[in-house]
């Protein structure tokens, strides 16, 4: 059965009974049947809906989530009445709202539906159920809880935005656990696992809730023009303030140059011409080290899952390697380790691609174009999301070090701002 978010919030105990009009039960009796039990076995019974196995026993865990902006989260341990098996679950709620429908965020809840079943060789975690409604940006999902986990960006140390609020805790989070460039060796590889799956699919472009499917199915060209317009906008009135000497940043002259020249090149037919030149693949879309979490950490099973899949679409699979680097990486970690890890990642894309029958593909894409493309896609990603980001209210630290992230890439990358490329939506 759908059933709505609420079912979250009457888990939590912080509202009444859903109501009949909204809940799965089909007849009136059954529904009040549900209303009469009391509050933890209505918990057991919706569970038993959600998971189409009846559970024995269920209670809410007091359990902390750290990070992120993804919704209300909520930790349950359940006994499962078959088997005996217990699961620790994690209950995963967002309200629908308008930014959230704008943005397509109920998409998680359809990936986990469609592909999350498909993905265990890329460590993206067991969903039991899934939700979404992308006309009001409503989800629930239901999923297995990542026990002894942390962000995986926590070893990215403090200079990343994300680690700003543990700075004092790090020494302690991290120590005992991986590097962070083996972090990112390790999370290429799923990246890799994940966009070989699905290398060239035509059935994802049948999908319209994927970001950009109908950009490359060749429809779509009002959204696509009114994203890039959004970051042009917003780049225009960072331009007058720059002027004025208004500007809450600094700014890199090369950067603002290749800013510039990107910008100027936004063409839908050149946009559909680009997009033939390389293969298409289901991507991440908001790759960075934030969205693994690093799990039974300190412990032989320690592993890395993918996790965060609102952004989720049709794109260059390269991309999502550009976009991670520029996110989460310091220039110096970066420039000595960026090369090993783009081979990294094609050594395990082509052998994935071989072992499915796709030889000529693997044979195709070579480890050349996939460093250029890494390069192309995350300068793409970064130049659109340097202005929005700031015109989304950021605050002038957070929007200095993106942009100094950003400077760097281009320093090392684009010696030309006239080949700085289109920026991606």
């Amino acid at each position: 059965p759908t059933l709505p978010r609420t079912i979250g919030l009457d888990m939590a105990e912080t509202v009444d009974p859903i109501p009949y009009d909204r809940s799965p039960f089909a007849t009136k009796a059954e529904y009040d049947a549900y209303v009469a039990l009391p509050s933890e076995k209505r918990l057991v019974q919706t569970l038993s809906h959600m998971m189409g196995a009846e559970v024995r026993s269920a209670s809410p865990r007091n359990q902390s989530k750290m990070g992120g902006m993804s919704g209300v989260i909520q930790f349950l341990d359940v006994v499962l009445a078959s088997t005996g098996e217990s699961l620790a679950l994690v209950l995963k709620t967002a309200a629908g709202s308008p930014l959230r429908a704008t943005l397509g965020s109920a998409r998680e809840a359809l990936f986990y539906d469609a592909f999350g079943s498909s993905l265990e060789d890329a460590n993206v975690p067991r969903c039991f159920y899934a939700h979404g409604d992308m006309a009001t940006g409503d989800t629930t999902l239901l999923m297995q809880c990542l026990e002894n986990a942390v962000p995986a960006g926590t070893f990215f140390g403090g200079e990343q935005p994300n680690n700003w609020g543990v700075q004092e805790r790090l020494p302690e989070l991290c120590a005992g656990n991986p590097p962070p460039e083996d972090v990112a060796a390790d999370g290429f590889k799923l990246y890799a696992r994940m966009h070989a799956a699905y290398w060239r699919d035509e059935a994802l472009l049948s999908k319209p809730w994927l970001r950009a499917s109908d950009w490359y199915a060749g429809c779509g060209e009002a959204a696509w023009r009114a994203g890039q317009a959004q970051a042009s906008d917003a780049w225009a009135t960072i331009k007058a303030a720059i002027a004025a000497g208004e500007s809450p940043i600094r700014w890199d002259d090369h950067l603002v140059a290749c800013l510039d020249a990107s910008f100027a090149k936004v063409d839908w037919e050149a946009y559909q011409a680009e997009l033939r030149t390389r293969p298409f693949t289901l991507v991440h879309g908001d790759a960075h080290a934030h969205n693994f979490m690093w799990v039974d950490q300190r412990t032989p099973r320690a592993r890395q899952c993918l996790i965060d899949f609102e952004m989720v679409g049709v794109g260059s699979g390269a991309q999502d390697l550009g976009q991670y680097v520029i996110s989460h990486m310091t220039p110096a970690l970066r420039r000595t380790e960026t090369a090993r890890l783009v081979r990294g990642y094609h050594a395990e894309l082509v052998g994935v691609l071989r072992r499915r029958g796709l030889a000529a593909e693997a044979e195709a894409y070579t480890c050349d174009a996939c460093f250029a493309e890494h390069v192309a896609g995350g300068v793409g990603r970064w130049v659109w999301f340097v202005p929005v980001l700031q015109a989304m209210g950021l605050t002038p630290p957070m929007n200095q070090f993106f942009h100094d992230q950003l400077a760097a890439f281009l320093h090392d990358h684009v010696e030309d701002p006239a080949l700085c490329p289109m920026p991606r939506v």
